[in-house]
């Protein structure tokens, strides 16, 4: 496991940054952004330390992303990145997190804990939006690790948020609420079973 250190984003800060203000500018939950300066480096000699707000745990099935502030772990395929999330007005601590192989996918998932409960409709629309997709979206309804949640899968097309080697890639994406909690997981590129794989290794636990 590695415990939280500083360095530097790049591609991964201006698509989460993005994403992440498109959402909960829809959800009315004022102005979060992805810091544009700091992430953790990972480091194999660090151990995590007991208070931590999130782990990271290399595994056979993928790299385990455990978020102690709202409650969730996922399972990446590649080593995510993680970083803070500014302005946050509920004082709770939380991450947008990302993985890619940099050449055909794009895996991201974030945790919030907020002030009313969240309008996934409403949120999922803002997210699939600011990606700017090509052709038909279809969303519908969802279940994501036993909680309702809400699904829409589409083609990416040109926007700031999108690496250009995303574009043109199917998109899904996925918003779910426990209460004042809230979760969003986008897989982009990549193989359907690879993007469900994702999804399904989401599991609420308790903090």
């Amino acid at each position: 496991m590695e415990s939280p250190r500083t360095g530097n984003r790049g591609l991964h800060v201006a698509f989460g940054a993005v994403v992440i203000v498109a959402l909960l500018a829809m959800a009315g939950c004022g102005t979060f952004t992805a810091s544009s300066t700091h992430s953790p480096t990972p480091s194999e000699e660090t151990p995590t330390a007991p208070d931590s707000s999130y782990t990271i745990e290399d595994t056979p099935a993928g790299f385990v992303y455990q978020d102690a502030p709202s409650g969730y772990t996922v399972t990446f395929p590649q080593r995510p990145e993680v970083a803070p999330l500014a302005n946050n007005e509920t004082d709770q601590d939380a991450y947008f997190v990302s993985s890619s192989d940099q050449v055909s996918n794009e895996f991201a998932s974030t945790g919030q804990v907020l002030d009313k409960t969240p309008n996934l409709r409403a949120q999922l629309l803002g997210v699939v939006q600011s990606l700017n997709p090509s052709g038909q979206v279809n969303a519908g309804s969802y279940t994501l690790g036993g909680l309702d949640a809400a699904q829409a899968q589409f083609t990416t097309g040109e926007s700031q948020a999108m690496p250009s080697y995303l574009v043109g890639q199917p998109g899904e994406i996925v918003v779910a609420g426990d209460g004042n909690r809230f979760y969003e997981l986008i897989a982009i590129g990549g193989t359907s079973d690879q993007r469900q794989a994702f999804f399904d290794s989401f599991k609420r636990i308790d903090n």
